[in-house]
């Protein structure tokens, strides 16, 4: 059996196993830009100027400095689609790997949309580039939750507005009970995501926790508060201890309250706050 499965894998195509070579076509200071597509001079300028604004709006709202942020090259990688379905999967059209890579599918760059999941990706990026100790990690929650705050927050900049993506948010604002909300917050916090039963929640979920830190606790600035948080962490300090130190409350504390808050408002009354109205 063995025999005849190595075989059939021998004779298999090499294109079923083989990537499209990618090739670099623009390298602007920090910025690399590879693709597998035909990609004009202008086009991959035009694409990288997108990236860039949308990595310095995710810089502004964290407070990242330059200096930190930019001290390695980001690797921006445009890729067909079918290179990023055998990559990635079919329903992924942004991507970020590591530190350094982003891969995007070409197409999707003509979508307006498309602008949200840069700025998401790419505070996954300048996230991780503060993880500087060995070992140092994010739970899902925070790092899916504050990428889809800055990713919304692009978009609302540009004025582009994603209804079936807002009101999917508010979906799970609005039915997330308490004993998920833990499940997300606590117990499957650092869970590899691939064994979620739905990625989706645990990003909005994420999302509509840190939205009742800011309004219910009436946190200010918490997006900078947070990329303290993840600096600290980054650094070798507890989330526990950095959360207290920066937001100025218990993580644990937080938490309860949020139950409680899931507990006594149910439904459509959870949608009093804008960032998780229905458009």
């Amino acid at each position: 059996m063995r025999r005849l499965a190595l075989l059939i894998i021998l004779l298999a195509p090499a294109t079923a196993f083989a990537q499209k070579a990618e090739t670099e076509v623009l390298h602007d200071g920090s910025f690399v830009v590879s693709t597998d597509v035909e990609l004009a001079p202008e086009k991959a300028k035009a694409v990288l100027d997108r990236v860039k604004a949308a990595w310095e709006y995710v810089s502004s709202e964290l407070d990242w400095k330059e200096k930190d942020v930019l001290a390695r090259d980001v690797k921006l990688h445009v890729l067909d689609d079918a290179s990023m379905k055998t990559r990635f999967g079919a329903k992924v059209k942004g991507h970020a790997s590591g530190k350094d890579d982003f891969f995007v599918a070409r197409t999707f760059l003509d979508e307006e949309r498309s602008a949200r999941t840069l700025a998401h990706e790419l505070t996954h990026l300048q996230d991780r580039r503060h993880l500087e100790t060995k070992g140092a990690r994010l739970p899902h929650w925070l790092t899916e939750g504050r990428a889809v705050t800055v990713g919304r927050g692009y978009e609302a900049k540009l004025g582009i507005s994603d209804k079936k993506y807002g009101d999917d948010i508010a979906r799970v604002a609005s039915d997330v009970s308490p004993a998920e909300a833990k499940r997300i917050l606590e117990d499957d916090a650092y869970v590899a995501e691939k064994k979620m039963p739905s990625i989706f929640r645990m990003e909005a979920a994420g999302f509509f926790f840190l939205e009742f830190v800011r309004v219910k606790l009436q946190v200010e600035d918490l997006e900078k508060k947070l990329g303290r948080v993840v600096a600290r962490v980054g650094k070798g300090a507890t989330l526990e201890d950095a959360f207290e130190a920066e937001v100025g409350t218990k993580l644990s504390s937080a938490r309860s309250a949020f139950y409680e808050y899931l507990e006594d408002v149910k439904g459509p009354k959870r949608l009093e706050w804008p960032a998780v109205q229905r458009h």
